[in-house]
């Protein structure tokens, strides 16, 4: 039996549908129970109709985990992922009689079998995981204060083949909890974060056709931290397609070259038909650029600019207190 898990809140349904619609659209002669993980506050209906896809496309089985309060009382607020962003972390307590588990962001779309990923061997490590490189415009600092050197040292937490018999043996949970105790300030990518600073040492590095990130189709090979062939593989025939925020499928500025799948399995999901975000003048001009530079432009550039527009009303709100 395989074991696939995912989390999602209310706006996240209509995604973490079409990306369970893709999983269970693939060839595949092991039976599969998805699991589901989500808060108190997810309608009843919509966890059903969820429930109702997943059976009704072929899956073996399905378990529902409400994750309270309570669960998360240790992993701080982050605006940008709430606290579904921890949920991954908790799979070890929620399948405890499970020894393995593969870990699915909604924002991902599966395009081939996993039973090549699920057959992959984790005796000696925690989890297996793909390489997660940066854009040169992105500071890399805090990597650097994650005990990080290299490039190919850091994986992307979107996809994980996780070890949950050496998680729990190597009391990996407790690691977690003083590693976010001790560090606050790891806000990017909190349990991205987290994961890479406790598990160094501790992970398998996969082909990265099973999280096939946005920048490998933005950069060539000589900027990536993969080989030729590798990049060529993620670039022809991803098995698994993350897509990587800030454009997602589902946003106006998206370009990315397999955004059709996306749309494909999200027309047979009972949340079809959902809204593009971001359609506006401002946005069609932008689309013109490409998509690294609107992703530097957005992530970079106008954040930058908020943010002196932010200290200069409050240098001249101080000068009028003054006065």
């Amino acid at each position: 039996m395989m074991h696939v898990a995912c989390g999602a809140n209310a706006a996240y349904m209509p995604y973490v549908a079409a990306m369970l619609h893709s999983l269970l659209a693939q060839p595949r002669r092991m039976p599969l129970t998805v699991h589901f993980m989500h808060d108190a506050q997810l309608p009843e209906a919509e966890l059903e109709r969820l429930r109702e896809m997943v059976l009704g496309c072929g899956a073996e089985g399905w378990q529902s985990h409400c994750i309270g309060t309570e669960q998360l009382q240790m992993f701080p607020p982050n605006r940008r992922f709430g606290r579904e962003a921890w949920y991954r972390t908790l799979l070890p307590q929620l399948l405890a009689d499970q020894d393995k588990v593969l870990y699915l962001d909604a924002d991902t779309i599966v395009r081939r079998s996993i039973e090549p990923l699920w057959s992959t061997g984790l005796s000696d490590v925690t989890l297996a995981a793909v390489v997660n490189p940066l854009y040169r415009f992105m500071d890399d600092g805090f990597q650097r204060a994650l005990g990080i050197h290299r490039a190919q040292d850091y994986f992307n937490s979107g996809v994980l083949l996780m070890n949950l018999q050496r998680w729990r043996a190597r009391k990996t949970d407790a690691a977690l909890q003083a590693f976010i105790r001790d560090h606050a300030e790891q806000q990017n990518w909190p349990d991205q974060n987290a994961l890479n600073a406790v598990l160094k040492g501790e992970w398998l590095m996969l082909e990265p056709i099973w999280n096939a990130q946005n920048i490998y189709f933005d950069l060539p090979a000589r900027q990536l931290p993969i080989s030729a062939r590798q990049w060529r593989e993620v670039r022809d025939n991803p098995a698994i397609v993350h897509f990587i925020a800030p454009f997602k499928p589902w946003d106006y500025l998206c370009k990315h070259p397999y955004r059709a799948d996306y749309f494909r399995h999200s027309a047979q999901t009972p949340w079809a038909g959902h809204a593009i975000h971001g359609k506006s003048m401002t946005n069609r001009l932008l689309r013109l650029l490409p998509q690294p530079f609107m992703w530097m432009f957005t992530q970079v550039f106008l954040r930058r600019l908020r943010k002196r527009f932010r200290l200069a009303w409050r240098h001249r709100r101080l000068a009028e207190l003054w006065q």
